[in-house]
């Protein structure tokens, strides 16, 4: 245990750990990427309630007050307010135009307009060029309609549906990070594993394929730590590209796999014996 919490320090420097981590089983290994998917998650949910979730409570209080009330009926959309209706903020320009009298925006409608709402569309433009995403307002079954009718959209509903995405935010951040960090760090390790196997023929002595890959989930730490920096901005325009990732991680692998040292020599499960060639 004591090997998987710390080795996010121990695996940047201590060959002796390499040597120690060489000798247990791959278990060990996958256990150590769990724990650096939960660090790496958690890191993402303190950031997300520290400073994204802080920026949306202000775009919502920007928002609400200043959206309109649409209701939505079998029919479509309809809205009392003067239209066409442009919600503009002060520094991301226009969001929304919203026109209940139309049922189809025309090019020149969608060309500056990230969304427009008509009667019986919404209609999002991607970033794309001529790229959109079109959303029908008017309930096609029974069972949608009398979902549909009577709903309103509000500054108060707006708030609603806000805080109630609020409280689940850092949780599902969490567990979707957890998750992706996870398979993406495995599959990387299974990758750098194949460069482990080439080192491998270098030895007199062969290790097997489970502690080459066991050596390989600790020997990403150092990339793992760089790219950490690198996605909250701490390394500036320095980005860790897939030629570094391998320079570095291959050469771990290798220290920890040539250098002489009778422990690095036992097999996962083994220590102290050494594998057959």
């Amino acid at each position: 245990m004591t090997d998987i919490v710390l080795g996010p320090v121990l695996s940047l420097y201590s060959l002796a750990f390499y040597r120690r981590v060489a000798r247990q089983r791959l278990g060990r290994g996958l256990a150590y990427l769990v724990y650096l998917s939960s660090l790496y998650a958690a890191a993402i949910a303190i950031a997300l309630l520290a400073f994204w979730l802080p920026a949306a409570d202000r775009f919502v209080d920007w928002l609400a007050p200043n959206l309109p009330e649409v209701k939505l009926t079998d029919h479509g959309a309809v809205m009392d307010a003067p239209q066409p209706f442009m919600l503009t903020h002060p520094v991301l320009g226009t969001l929304l135009v919203i026109d209940t009298r139309r049922e189809t925006p025309s090019a020149d409608d969608l060309r500056e307009v990230p969304v427009f709402v008509t009667r019986t569309q919404v209609v999002v433009s991607e970033g794309r060029a001529g790229q959109r995403r079109v959303y029908d307002l008017v309930p096609q079954t029974p069972e949608a309609r009398a979902r549909w009718d009577g709903m309103v959209v509000s500054r108060a509903s707006v708030r609603s549906m806000y805080g109630r995405l609020r409280l689940l935010a850092a949780p599902l951040a969490f567990v979707a990070c957890l998750v992706f960090f996870f398979v993406w760090k495995l599959l990387a390790a299974l990758a750098y594993s194949v460069l482990g196997l080439v080192l491998n023929l270098l030895r007199r002595e062969r290790l097997p394929y489970a502690s080459i890959l066991t050596l390989a989930c600790f020997a990403m730490t150092a990339v793992i730590l760089l790219e950490t920096l690198a996605a909250f901005g701490a390394l500036g325009s320095f980005g860790v590209s897939y030629l570094a990732a391998w320079l570095v991680t291959g050469a771990y692998l290798a220290l920890a796999m040539l250098l002489p040292g009778p422990a690095g020599d036992g097999p996962a499960g083994q220590a102290g014996t050494a594998a057959p060639a």
